[in-house]
Formats: structure tokens, C-alpha cells, sequence
């Protein structure tokens, strides 16, 4: 007879945000919530962390999640698109101008008002990728909790009331298809997508690359796209597993946070 697996805690936790995240998922989508797949795992690991439920992200598979958002971004960069940048240039250069003004703002706010060092208010007033935002900062000597804690709800935010403003503010719709089933793909498309996504994820990591994960898988997906090599995004069910997986991570990071952190951070009483 077999003997029986010998699961470890970790694997115990991850089982268990894995039914969590399902239940979620599958209460957004019988209630016809928006991006039930992102939404809904977010929300169940959110209830789950901040109930001090063990729950435990996914790892190296969340980190290969963002790499399919890497590729999707970068294949919807073509030609057609560059036609268009004339009239995205305002956009473009108030980019700088946006960064300033956080920074004018932000690092004076967690510095004076929130009481943080130097690093963990500049590191938590810049935007930018979460776990790039609390590594960097940590290593310039920043507090690495409270820099996880702070972009951990400024993504929370923002991937909950950005589709809420653009619905009401601008009656845009979300229901346009996410993706082509994976039957109606080229194969040799999506084997040129996979290696996309590994050689620019592992090749920016080799480099140093900021935010590997999503920037390298880009930057190679687009000069597919320009070259003329891939004409598609990524399969609808690799959107759908990267938006799952990225969900339960906003989610888990929650995890073990104390009312007084939330307090101390955001202002909560």
C-alpha cells in the first residue's frame, strides 16, 4: 500500500487559501460582480488574513502570474498603437509631473504626520509595484512591514474603485472579452508567448531589472508584436488564473496585520 502524503504546513496553508480563494471567486461570480476571478479570491483572503486565518500566498506562482499581464500588456503594443501617440503626448509628459507632486505631498505626510523615517516615507509615498516598492525599501532601511502594509491597501484601493469610477463616472463597460479561448490560439503564437513571458521575466531578474516579473515579459512581448510575430494576447484562461493568483496575494499580504498597525498607517479608529 501507498503510504500517505506527508503534506507540510505551508502546503496545508496554501490548500486552504486555495479553497478560500475558489469560494470567493465563485460568490462574485453567482452574484454577477465585476472581475469575479480577481475580485473574489482579493476578498475572501482579505476577510481570511485580517480574521488571523493561516492562510499562505502562492509564491513563485504569483511572481509567474504577473508575467502573463507582462505579456498581455505587451501585445497590445503595435504599430496601430504608435499612430495614436500624438494624441496620448499630453498624458505622457504629465507623467513626471504626477510623480513630483506625490512625492511633494506624500513624503512630507508619512514623514511629519505619521511619524515614519525618511526611507518608509519616501518608499511609501512613491508609487509603483508592491513588492518592489517594500524590497527596495527595506533594503534602503525602510520599515518593510509598514511599507507592505500601506501599497498592499493602495492596491487594494485602487483595483476595487477604478472599475466602480469608470463604470459610473464614465459609463464605460467592463463585459469586452478578457481573451480568446486557448482552442482558437496559434500554438505557435502561445509558444512564442510562454518564452516571452520566461526569458524576459528571468532575463530581467539576471539584470537587475525594476519589476522583472511584468517589465521583461513586456518589453519581449512587444518587440514580437512590432516584429509582426505574435498578432493576440494571451489565452482567456491564463488571464483568469494570473488575475486569481494575483488576487489572493493582495489579499494574504493583509495577513497578520493588527488594528493598531491599520490605525497607525491609515488612520483607522
Amino acid at each position: 500500500m501507498l503510504a500517505p502524503l506527508d503534506f507540510s504546513q505551508a502546503s496545508r496553508r496554501r490548500i486552504l487559501t486555495l479553497i478560500l480563494a475558489s469560494a470567493g471567486t465563485g460568490v462574485f461570480w453567482g452574484l454577477g460582480l465585476p472581475l469575479p476571478f480577481l475580485f473574489g479570491p482579493m476578498a475572501a483572503c482579505l476577510v481570511a488574513a485580517l480574521s488571523h486565518v493561516p492562510i499562505k500566498g502562492f509564491g513563485q506562482v504569483s511572481v509567474a502570474a504577473r508575467t502573463i499581464l507582462g505579456v498581455a500588456v505587451g501585445a497590445s503594443i503595435t504599430p496601430a498603437l504608435f499612430h495614436q501617440l500624438p494624441e496620448m503626448a499630453l498624458s505622457v509628459a504629465l507623467v513626471p509631473v504626477f510623480i513630483a507632486l506625490i512625492g511633494l505631498i506624500g513624503v512630507p505626510f508619512f514623514r511629519h504626520v505619521w511619524g515614519f523615517d525618511v526611507p518608509t516615507a519616501f518608499y511609501a509615498a512613491m508609487p509603483g509595484g508592491l513588492q518592489d516598492m517594500v524590497i527596495f525599501g527595506a533594503e534602503a532601511g525602510g520599515d518593510p512591514r509598514a511599507l507592505s502594509l500601506i501599497h498592499a491597501t493602495r492596491v487594494l484601493i485602487i483595483v476595487t474603485l477604478a472599475p466602480a469610477f469608470l463604470t459610473l463616472a464614465y459609463g464605460a463597460g467592463l463585459t469586452n472579452p478578457i481573451g480568446a479561448p486557448v482552442a482558437e490560439l496559434p500554438p505557435g503564437e502561445m509558444a512564442l508567448m510562454v518564452a516571452a513571458a520566461l526569458i524576459g521575466w528571468k532575463g530581467g531578474e539576471r539584470i537587475g531589472l525594476f519589476g522583472a516579473s511584468i517589465l521583461g515579459p513586456m518589453i519581449v512581448t512587444a518587440v514580437l508584436s512590432l516584429s509582426g510575430l505574435i498578432h493576440t494576447r494571451p489565452p482567456a484562461e491564463a488571464i483568469l488564473a494570473a488575475q486569481f493568483f494575483i488576487g489572493c496575494g493582495i489579499g494574504v499580504h493583509f495577513l497578520g496585520v493588527t488594528w493598531g498597525e491599520l490605525t497607525r498607517s491609515h488612520g483607522v479608529s
